[in-house]
């Protein structure tokens, strides 16, 4: 699943909601961060 989210999100647009007061804080900001991590470590190799 979320090899699938990191393609969807090399591919384009992927939008990631959320519901807190803190952004640090979100499921979704920390989705972001390890999608983005994936990611950029998949386009290195």
């Amino acid at each position: 699943m979320l090899l699938d989210l990191v393609q969807k999100a090399q591919d384009g647009d992927v939008t990631l909601v959320f519901a807190t007061r803190v952004a640090e804080h979100s499921g979704a900001r920390v989705l972001k961060d390890v999608i983005e991590n994936v990611a950029s470590s998949s386009c290195s190799k």
